[in-house]
């Protein structure tokens, strides 16, 4: 997934809270969510690659 694709990925889940939140705090969240994801990737790639493909906790 390139940064574009993830980019309007994540617009799209966080659309109504982009345009009803415009405030510090709210922007501070949705780039922590964000970034969580980011780190997430790879214990998640890792339980798919263990499960060979079949359905993960994530």
């Amino acid at each position: 997934m390139g940064v574009s694709a993830l980019y309007e990925w994540l617009w799209n889940i966080n659309r109504s809270t982009f345009q009803k939140k415009k405030n510090a705090t709210s922007i501070y969240e949705n780039i922590r969510v964000c970034m969580n994801l980011v780190d997430s990737m790879p214990r998640r790639l890792q339980a798919v690659i263990k499960a060979k493909g079949q359905p993960t906790k994530y």
